[in-house]
Parts: C-alpha cells; sequence; structure tokens
C-alpha cells in the first residue's frame, strides 16, 4: 500500500512538495518560532464640542456622532504614521528589540533596515481598528516580550492622547477666534447704526424719536380726556341753557379748540418731515 502511495507521489510531485512544506510549517511553527506577547487596549474619544452635534440617521443606529468617527479615523491615521513610530523607537529602542539574533530568523527584522521598511515591518506588529458598531478602537501590539508590548501600547495611547488635546485646543482657539471676530463685526455694525440714528436725529431735530412720540402721544391723551370732560359738560348745560347762551359759546370754543390741537399733535405722528 505504501509503496502504491510512493508510485502516485513520483507520478505527481506536487503532493510530495505539499507533505515537505507541511513538514516544514509543522517543524517552524512548534519548534523554532519565537514566542510573540500581545497587549490590547480600548480608546473611547470623548471631546467637548462648542457646535451642537449633528442628528443623522447613522447616528441614531450607531449611537455616535459622525464628528466623534471622523476623530477616531483622524487619531487612527496618526497612530500609524512615522512620526509615531520615531517616537516609540527613541522611548524604546524598537529597532534593537525586533532585530534580536535571538529572534528565529523569519521574524526577526534586520538591524539596518531604512525607516520605510522599518515602518512596515511596524505595521505588521500593530494593529489599530475601528469598532464602528460600539465607536471604539482597539489597539493591540505584538512583541518578543510582555513588557515590550505593554509598553508599545502605553505609549500609543500616550502620545494618540497628547495630539488630540493639542488638536481639540488648536481648535478651541480657532472658534474662540471666529466669535471674537463676528463679535467685532457685530459691534462695528452697532456703532455704524448709532451713528446713523444719531445723525438723523440731529438732522430732524430729534432729541430721541421714541420719547418724543411718547410725549405726543401723551399729549395727545390728555387732550382727549379734556374734550371728554368739555363735551359732557355742553350736554349737562344744554339741558337747562340755550345754545347761544355765554357759557354755552365758551364751551364749544373750548372744545373746537382742543380738537384743533389733536389734530396737530396727530399729524407730527404720522408727517414724514419737520420736526
Amino acid at each position: 500500500m505504501n509503496s502504491k502511495r510512493l508510485k502516485k507521489m513520483k507520478k505527481h510531485p506536487i503532493w510530495l512538495v505539499a507533505m515537505v512544506l507541511m513538514l516544514l510549517s509543522v517543524i517552524y511553527w512548534g519548534f523554532i518560532v519565537t514566542d510573540r506577547y500581545v497587549s490590547k487596549s480600548h480608546v473611547v474619544l470623548q471631546t467637548p464640542d462648542i457646535a451642537p452635534p449633528s442628528l443623522s440617521f447613522s447616528s441614531m443606529l450607531s449611537g455616535a456622532s459622525a464628528t466623534s468617527t471622523a476623530d477616531l479615523l483622524y487619531l487612527r491615521d496618526y497612530l500609524l504614521s512615522v512620526d509615531v513610530l520615531k517616537l516609540i523607537d527613541t522611548k524604546l529602542n524598537l529597532k534593537t528589540h525586533f532585530s534580536n539574533p535571538k529572534i528565529d530568523y523569519l521574524s526577526r527584522m534586520q538591524a539596518d533596515l531604512p525607516m520605510e521598511y522599518f515602518h512596515d515591518y511596524y505595521l505588521e506588529r500593530i494593529s489599530v481598528e475601528l469598532d464602528s458598531y460600539s465607536n471604539v478602537l482597539v489597539v493591540k501590539a505584538s512583541a518578543f516580550d510582555a513588557k515590550t508590548a505593554q509598553n508599545i501600547v502605553s505609549l500609543l495611547l500616550q502620545y494618540g492622547e497628547s495630539h488630540m488635546n493639542k488638536m481639540g485646543q488648536r481648535l478651541a482657539t480657532e472658534q474662540v477666534r471666529f466669535i471674537e471676530s463676528q463679535v467685532n463685526d457685530l459691534s462695528q455694525k452697532l456703532e455704524k447704526a448709532q451713528a446713523e440714528v444719531l445723525a438723523y436725529q440731529d438732522q430732524a431735530g430729534l432729541m430721541s424719536p421714541s420719547k418724543t412720540a411718547e410725549s405726543v402721544g401723551s399729549i395727545i391723551a390728555e387732550l382727549n380726556a379734556q374734550l371728554a370732560k368739555l363735551q359732557a359738560e355742553k350736554i349737562m348745560l344744554s339741558q337747562f341753557q340755550s345754545s347761544k347762551s355765554q357759557e354755552m359759546i365758551k364751551l364749544k370754543s373750548q372744545i373746537s379748540a382742543i380738537k384743533q390741537q389733536i389734530q396737530k399733535e396727530s399729524a407730527k405722528l404720522t408727517a414724514s418731515k419737520g420736526s
């Protein structure tokens, strides 16, 4: 039976190659490969916004605003950048760690790699993914000892928090500057409007249009009260005196004078020119 299998393998050498590769994989992953340690953390981003959050259908489903998701994606790109790699390498000397001769050949990095290849190797050991359902950033780092893996994640969180705080402060400063510029513009418009009102008052001879209108209105009200009183006296007097009596003639002249004065005062409120 075994001889038949060997004959078949000779006829089809791909099976032999597959068996050899499987055997080598078992030997490598079982006895040669260097152990790796993974550290994991979750990042929740909370930023105080001056502007109110926008409401959309997607935010209602996910429970998160579009601004928060955009900030998390921005933070993800920053954590995977070359700048952060340089900062972590300065603190932990990652090149020395990943190129340690004790690490197996396939997993070990060459010590003299240029930065772009070092960054590619770094991205194979670092994972920063966005969980869109819970709106949480999942940060993972693998290294060849537990302490280094934990230190990488701690530095990623530290540098990420510092970067987002600086960006938030810069954004808040820009918003304050914008609000201040709007306030200054409105103040200038208010001063201009006040100057135009003063110029109109000087031209029309008014100290205050609103107060002038109130005073004219109060005068008209007093005249109307006097007119009503005189008309009531006229009605009472007509019951026992003739219309040609001296008192009746006096009341009529007073009523006529008050009516004319009321017309003049009323004309002041509706006149387009004059004082």
